[in-house]
């Protein structure tokens, strides 16, 4: 993070974020707590973003996310092609049962722009997913291998890291994970047989991860890696 970072610039991103996962309207005050903002700050940035387009203040004074944010998503998604690239590839991926999925790094979270079952209709994969720990996805643990064991430290300073007893613990399978240059994950839950998620990066420089998930733990994944890298190559064609 720069040495002087615009704290107005953070808190009133905090806020828009905050906004974009409610599911409902939501009033000033709840939403400064749940930031742990003083409520007068929150009004004030929220009435910004309500000012340009960003949120939506209601007849009862509650907020939503604006149709500025809409705006926002259809020129990032224009600009950068990633996600209109990757669509082919992605239904191409896996087989009968897998899920496969399409993600990027938010702080110590992942947000999946695409995720559903191999050859599901495009629109059952897109936007089912919000936020989601980087340490409990392979995804997650792909794109967080990116990063400088310092910047891991500093990113999970004083907080718990879901999966893991310690910092230390994280970074030997961080270290793990840019040796063999994949992150593997084995799942286990009540409700399904245990199973392997494997997720490779795309993109130079790193820009998301894809992922396969419902392998057999004792399945050898040699060959899901090499759909995962062709498929990653074909998104974001390495620099020639």
């Amino acid at each position: 993070m720069s040495s002087q970072p615009n704290k107005s610039l953070i808190d009133g991103l905090a806020c828009l974020q905050a906004l974009a996962m409610q599911p409902e309207p939501v009033a000033c005050r709840a939403l400064a707590r749940e930031l742990d903002l003083n409520v007068m700050r929150a009004n004030r940035l929220l009435r910004t973003l309500a000012d340009v387009g960003l949120a939506h203040q209601d007849a009862k004074r509650r907020y939503t996310i604006g149709p500025g944010i809409h705006t926002l998503a259809a020129q990032s998604m224009f600009a950068s092609g990633l996600l209109k690239r990757a669509l082919k590839p992605l239904r191409q991926l896996g087989q009968t049962g897998q899920l496969v999925a399409l993600g990027v790094l938010w702080q110590n979270q992942v947000t999946y722009l695409y995720h559903g079952l191999h050859g599901c209709d495009v629109e059952d994969a897109l936007g089912k997913v919000t936020l989601f720990p980087a340490t409990r996805s392979s995804v997650g643990m792909a794109l967080l291998a990116t990063h400088t064991d310092k910047d891991l430290r500093a990113m999970y300073r004083d907080e718990t890291i879901p999966g893991y007893k310690n910092i230390t613990a994280l970074l030997a399978d961080i270290r793990q994970t840019r040796k063999q240059g994949y992150a593997c994950i084995e799942h286990h839950n009540e409700n399904k047989p245990a199973h392997l998620t494997v997720a490779v990066t795309v993109g130079q420089p790193v820009t998301a991860a894809i992922a396969l998930s419902g392998m057999p733990t004792d399945q050898p994944i040699d060959d899901v890696i090499s759909q995962l890298m062709q498929a990653a190559n074909i998104i974001a064609p390495p620099p020639e």
